[in-house]
């Protein structure tokens, strides 16, 4: 009973000795495998650059708020930007879930205890109708299948890992219906143009082997990231000259943007929207109300209109009973 209460005792010793960095290095890179490597790059940088310097030595049972806080302190005095202090922020909290669920620790992470920096991360830049058909058009020039990947987010507001993970069985192709399934908000349609439609029957005739996927990398399993082709045509047509902010830059997640954008433009009511986009909240929407003022003015103006007509009726009725 002794030998079986110190070993007990020698292997609660020794999960508490393990330092930060052992337990980076030995168990949760490992674990990587399924991240994009652009990502796996980011974090291990994130890492070694200021989450290491900090408390990479030390043991779980020994960090606390204060020590994230002096990492957000150095980076804050650096201007290092608010989004590179929550990514670094963010790859702590994983790490320290990891452990936790590992039985290094029973706490939760020190980050929930540091205020986040706050950031104005909108992008308010979305594509005109000229640009997104040049853009197109030169997609399906360059790589027939980041067209299709890009044509099916303009068309349907579809976020890449939406698109990424599209399988066969959740189209529709007779109903024109795409089931987005597991989606930050949960699962919800999208509708299908006739482009998009047309386009889904032509890869299907294509695609002999029938992969489950209905996109796939060229190792024929699941794409994880944007491919690199659709920023090298964003630079080569030039909608990115000039623009120093990173909000203000087109990216792929602008083809989203852009079609909520069209989407307001035209009139649609900002809920509809909402479930079109998947967005949780209603106030991610309303950063695109302000592109609508023309339906607004004409919503007030069949307002008034109403009036005018409800009181027009009204004498009608009195001179009548007169």
């Amino acid at each position: 009973m002794q030998r079986e209460k110190r070993e007990t005792l020698k292997k609660q010793s020794e999960k508490e000795s393990v330092t930060f960095s052992e337990f980076y290095n030995n168990s949760y890179l490992p674990l990587l495998g399924n991240k994009a490597p652009g990502s796996v790059h980011a974090e291990k940088i994130l890492f070694t650059k200021w989450i290491k310097p900090y408390i990479g030595n030390m043991p779980f049972k020994d960090i606390f708020p204060l020590h994230i806080e002096k990492i957000k302190k150095a980076m804050t005095d650096l201007k290092k930007a608010p989004r590179s202090i929550e990514y670094v922020f963010s790859t702590a909290r994983q790490i320290w879930n990891q452990a936790k669920r590992d039985g290094l620790t029973d706490r939760d992470s020190p980050t929930k205890q540091v205020k986040k920096p706050k950031y104005d991360n909108k992008r308010t830049t979305f594509f005109t109708h000229e640009q997104a058909d040049i853009l197109l058009e030169k997609l399906k020039e360059k790589s027939t299948q980041v067209y299709h990947i890009s044509l099916l987010s303009l068309h349907t507001g579809m976020r890449a890992s939406e698109i990424f993970k599209l399988k066969w069985v959740d189209l529709n192709l007779e109903e024109g219906i795409i089931n987005i399934k597991d989606a930050k908000s949960g699962s919800r349609p999208a509708f299908m143009t006739s482009e998009v439609k047309a386009m889904f029957e032509k890869i299907k005739s294509q695609n002999n082997f029938f992969n489950d996927l209905v996109f796939t990398s060229n190792a024929g399993d699941t794409i994880r990231q944007i491919s690199k082709t659709f920023e090298r045509v964003i630079d080569e047509l030039g909608f990115n000259e000039g623009i120093t902010d990173r909000r203000q830059r087109f990216t792929f997640h602008n083809l989203r943007h852009t079609y909520a954008s069209w989407l307001v433009q035209q009139g649609t009511p900002l809920y509809t929207v909402q479930q079109l986009m998947g967005h949780k909240s209603i106030a991610l929407t309303e950063r695109y109300s302000h592109l609508a003022p023309d339906s607004l003015k004409a919503a007030v103006t069949a307002f008034e209109k109403n009036l005018r007509l409800k009181k027009q009726a009204k004498v009608k009725i009195i001179k009548l009973e007169k």
